[in-house]
């Protein structure tokens, strides 16, 4: 094992208090914590069941599990290796379950209380119930009658509306660690709506102006501009002016509005705590506000926890939620470690707060990990001198410390980067570039295309497949409930408790299931109703007709019983009798479609109770509201194929050569273009609502500073990507396009110009 550098060192030599350690990408983070852990045990007497290691996904967790032990065998320490193989390195919400189970008593819960990866299903319901219930709350109940009467001419329907601004609610204000009880005192009126919007806008303007701020009986806009005015008189410097048009009439309009929907969701809020308490089910946000809730009311867990813990690693810091910072503090333990890159943090959209890491760093020890060791010297200058330009006080992760004058970047060498010019998105093109790469000797193994937006990746792997190229999608286009198998399916699950059900009929007829022809399907659909004409039906195709007859044969036999057997076995009985799996194989992707099939049968499986109308049901909640899942895992992680993957999915990952294949959008957060909008800061709580009138100043305020934090969180997610490539970085970007997407500030910032690239850039053109 080589040494460590005196950076490194210094963090793991440094294990006392309470520390931050500012780890850049690919500066050894991982071997470090596994040093500190190692360290842990062999110098301060620890055993691994004392030292609480908490990173962010479950593969991380295994890596640095397996990491841990691997050393402490090393070391001679197997008594010591075994207890870490099940000690608590883990995921923040397996420590919470953990956590939760070992004090169930305490906590409320019964002891085997279920966890939900997804609880959209429970929430929608809530929802639902909660308006179905809305008979005498008139604020909420003028929100639902103002959408239904101004949507009701239109294509829109006002109750996804509804349910989408709710459930915006829900997540802002549940899923942020706000409290219920504060939430509904704090939106019970209009008025006491306005007074939260005045004082959390006033909260938000620097301290110099706040204090120039005029008592007096003027409006606020009148006493905040006269703020601004003595502050500029007084020459008051280095903030920038947060303006916003306050006008009362609308304003008030805005908090009415604001107060039904908040009510409505809070009152949705109590369906849902109510229900998960019925069911002893808890998603994450409720597991993660449990455990909170039980160690700072708890003194005898508290007491527990700091006698069993003695050690706290945390990895991914800049990650962590507000909610499960509360957690890390109030465990109390002294021996802590945080390990983050504030660069990284991309989950913005999963309530992470950076800023919670960086105050971190400012209120500790902090210990930089500058140096990257993964990345090759001309691919590092090349992110570190474009990232000079968007991040403040960036340190480099290659010439630390060097100050470089980008007006004379002649002399620097960026060897290993390669300007692929594409105008926009073209996956055809990419396809050729890639194949160049294969000819020139590149494994495709070592090949990643990291994509920024779900939707690219089928495009990309059919395009590179039709060059007879192997590709592969990590983690699956999230689209699992939607594919086709899993659709012929559910139908056919629907057609088997409905037989009166002509389209689910329809669709199992042309599935292959059976695999009648097009032709075949229209005939047979003009045959009403559908199920009762099968067995007499002429089908001019020979083969169609055999293909009927044979699904007749098990179909109506199987009709007889499947709505008196759970969901799997009425699935495992079709496989059985059809012919599926081998008209499956013939399919284009059939070895994926396939694999599909066999984990939305272990999905079954783990149903044991639900019958197949239930499934069926269930199937179809989860598209309709849009959860993500991804396909099932078909090839080995060695075997010669190119991995296609989104780029927050390839965090904590790298491959000799990364291809960034979108850089055609402009770095800027999403617009709230429609005139039925929520918006609300997760931070301060502070909502407002737009319900097709003109928009609150105050909603504007919030909706400007999301996409300014949207903004800047998109050109993190450029530093993850481009720091992915140990070897060779490929940008797939129209480098002479005047624009300011991503593809043209990625080439103008190291002074490409047309036909004379900086040294060491490689252009591939047409």
């Amino acid at each position: 094992m080589s040494e460590l550098s005196p950076q490194q060192q210094d963090v793991v030599d440094l294990r006392s208090g309470k520390v931050v350690v500012a780890a850049a990408a690919g500066s050894g983070k991982t071997r470090v914590l596994t040093e500190r852990y190692v360290q842990h045990v062999l110098s301060d007497g620890l055993r691994p069941d004392q030292i609480l290691t908490i990173t962010f996904t479950r593969k991380a967790a295994a890596n640095m599990k397996s990491k841990i032990v691997g050393r402490l065998r090393e070391a001679g320490r197997l008594a010591d290796a075994q207890i870490a193989e099940t000690g608590p390195i883990q995921t923040i919400h397996s420590f919470c379950e953990r956590m939760l189970r070992e004090n169930a008593l305490e906590a409320g819960l019964d002891p085997d209380f279920s966890v939900l990866d997804h609880s959209d299903i429970l929430v929608n319901e809530a929802i639902w119930k909660t308006i179905a219930e809305l008979d005498e709350d008139e604020a909420a109940l003028d929100v639902v009658r103002l959408l239904v009467g101004r949507l009701e001419k239109g294509t829109t329907s006002a109750y996804s509306i509804l349910l989408s601004m709710v459930k915006s609610a829900l997540r802002g204000f549940r899923d942020s660690g706000h409290d219920l009880d504060e939430t509904e005192r704090l939106y019970e009126s209009p008025e006491s709506v306005l007074r939260i919007w005045e004082e959390k806008f006033i909260e938000s303007l620097p301290e110099e102006v706040r204090r120039l701020i005029p008592v007096n009986d003027l409006p606020l806009q009148a006493r905040v501009d006269d703020a601004w005015n003595m502050a500029k008189q007084l020459g008051i410097k280095g903030y920038h002016k947060v303006t916003v048009k306050i006008t009362p009439e609308e304003e008030l309009v805005a908090a009415n509005h604001t107060c039904g929907l908040v009510r409505i969701a809070c009152r949705a809020w109590r369906h849902i705590e109510r229900e998960m308490d019925r069911q002893q089910v808890l998603d994450f946000a409720a597991l993660e506000r449990r455990a909170v809730g039980l160690v700072e009311s708890s003194a005898a867990t508290r007491s527990r926890l700091q006698h069993q813990y003695k050690a706290l690693l945390v990895d991914e810091s800049q990650d962590v939620n507000p909610m499960q910072y509360r957690l890390l503090d109030a465990m109390g333990i002294d021996v802590e470690m945080l390990v983050g890159d504030e660069k990284q943090s991309i989950f913005g959209f999963r309530q992470a707060d950076r800023e919670l890491f960086i105050a971190r760093a400012e209120e500790n020890t902090r210990l930089p990990l500058q140096r990257n060791y993964r990345s090759a010297p001309g691919i590092l200058r090349y992110v570190d001198d474009v990232f000079r330009e968007q991040f403040e006080n960036y340190e480099p992760m290659f010439e630390s410390g060097k100050v470089i004058d980008l007006q004379e970047v002649t002399e620097r060498k960026y060897e290993g980067v390669e300007f692929w010019s594409i105008p926009g998105f073209d996956s055809i093109a990419i396809a050729e570039y890639v194949e160049q790469l294969l000819s020139e000797g590149v494994e495709a193994k070592d090949i990643a295309l990291l994509a920024r937006f779900g939707k690219a990746q089928a495009r990309l792997q059919d395009a590179l497949e039709a060059r007879g190229i192997p590709a592969r999608i990590v983690g699956g286009t999230e689209r699992f409930y939607v594919r086709m198998e899993v659709r012929d399916l559910g139908n056919l699950l629907t057609a088997l408790t409905d037989p009166s059900n002509d389209y689910a009929l329809l669709c199992v007829l042309r599935s292959p299931l059976v695999g009648l022809t097009a032709d075949s399907v229209i005939s047979l659909a003009n045959q009403k109703p559908i199920l009762e004409s099968l067995g007499s039906a002429f089908l001019a195709n020979p083969e169609d007709h055999e293909r009927l007859s044979f699904f007749l044969d098990w179909f109506v036999d199987l009709l007889g019983y499947a709505d008196r057997i759970p969901a799997w076995e009425v699935l495992a009985t079709a496989f059985e009798r059809s012919r599926y799996w081998e008209n499956l194989l013939r399919k284009r992707q059939g070895e994926q479609r396939l694999a599909n099939v066999r984990k939305l049968f272990s999905i079954a499986a783990t149903m044991p109770d639900v019958g197949a109308r239930g499934f069926a049901q269930h199937l179809r909640s989860i598209r309709e509201l849009n959860i993500l899942e991804g396909d099932a895992a078909i090839r080995d992680e060695n075997e010669q194929v190119v991995t296609i993957i989104t780029v927050h999915k390839s965090k904590g990952l790298e491959w000799p050569v990364v291809v960034v294949t979108q850089t055609d959008h402009q770095p800027r957060g999403k617009s709230s273009s429609s005139l039925y909008a929520f918006e609300i800061d997760p931070r301060t709580g502070m909502a407002v609502a737009c319900l097709g009138t003109k928009r609150s100043g105050y909603f504007d305020l919030i909706a400007d500073r999301r996409r300014e934090r949207e903004k800047a969180e998109e050109w993190r997610v450029m530093y993850v990507a481009l720091t992915r490539a140990k070897e060779r970085l490929c940008l797939a970007i129209h480098p002479t396009g005047t624009g300011q997407t991503f593809g043209g500030l990625l080439a103008k910032t190291v002074g490409y110009k047309p036909g004379a690239p900086p040294p060491g850039i490689r252009i591939r053109e047409d």
